[in-house]
This record gives C-alpha cells, sequence and structure tokens, in this order.
C-alpha cells in the first residue's frame, strides 16, 4: 500500500475520467452528466492526479471503459474549486490506489419504476446545479489526441488549472 497521503491538499488536481457518449458531447463540449452522481448516491468517482500522473490516470480510465462507454480524456480540477463549490474531496484508495470522491450534498433521485421519472424533483435540481458548477469549473476537457497509447503524449493534464 502507498504512503501517500489521506489528506487531500487544496491545490491538488483531481481528474474525472471522460467517456463518450455519457461525458462528452459530439462538439467536444463537456456535458453536466461528467459531475453527476450515479442514481442512488452522493459520489463521484475520480483520480488523484498528483499521485497517479497523466498516464497512470489514462491507464485506468482505459480499464474503466467499455465497448459502449468509450474513453475519451479527462476533466480536471484543483480540490480547492471543488471545496469552493460545496463539495467535498474524499481520498477513496480502498477501492484502488490514486481513487477519490467527490461528495455532492445531496444523492441523486432514483427513478419511480412504474412512470420512469424522478422520486425528488429538487434534488435533482440541486444535482444539476453542482454537476453545471464542476463542468464550469473544470473548463476545457483535455481530449486525448492519441486514446490507442497506452501513454498520456501531450502536456500533462491539469496544466491549465487555475
Amino acid at each position: 500500500m502507498s504512503t501517500f497521503p489521506d489528506q487531500i491538499d487544496d491545490d491538488e488536481i483531481i481528474v474525472r475520467a471522460l467517456f463518450s457518449p455519457y461525458h462528452i458531447a459530439d462538439s467536444g463540449k463537456l456535458k453536466k452528466e461528467a459531475f453527476k452522481p450515479q442514481r442512488g448516491s452522493n459520489k463521484i468517482s475520480v483520480m488523484r492526479h498528483s499521485w497517479l500522473g497523466s498516464s497512470g490516470c489514462k491507464k485506468k480510465a482505459k480499464e474503466l471503459a467499455k465497448p459502449d462507454k468509450i474513453y475519451k480524456g479527462f476533466a480536471a480540477l484543483r480540490a480547492k474549486q471543488i471545496t469552493n463549490i460545496k463539495c467535498k474531496v474524499v481520498d477513496a484508495r480502498n477501492e484502488y490506489e490514486g481513487h477519490a470522491h467527490i461528495e455532492i450534498p445531496c444523492s441523486r433521485p432514483v427513478r419511480n419504476v412504474k412512470d420512469n421519472t424522478d422520486t425528488n424533483a429538487e434534488a435533482l435540481r440541486t444535482i444539476n446545479n453542482f454537476a453545471e458548477q464542476l463542468c464550469a469549473a473544470s473548463g476545457k476537457p483535455y481530449i486525448d489526441p492519441d486514446p490507442d497509447n497506452d501513454s498520456w503524449t501531450t502536456n500533462e493534464i491539469g496544466t491549465s488549472c487555475p
């Protein structure tokens, strides 16, 4: 097990793996779905770039890809940008080294099975608001110019984070 600190510093780069068609529009623009937790959860899976580096983040993202979930690149923020939006960044190394979660203050509602509607419209509005703020804070996504390569081949992820 790594001796990397549990505590996440304000300046640490946090990255979210992006997959098509879920997180990236055809135009290359980031969709708010990139920062929405799964239904019934308030956690968004992210990686600690300081720990894994750009190539390590890419390796893990490619492991998470599936035929209907195509790896495209990353969104990146500093931990302070996340906490300024009133979300938490929490180490989650128990899942894998370098893993973390962004925790939003409420869980994403589940769908009503009978009529396929959201069970809590106010919570959904809150989740959408946080997702939009996180998207805006992350800025332009880092689209991988060489997704078939096992290493990250361009400027380090997070170089444009304020």
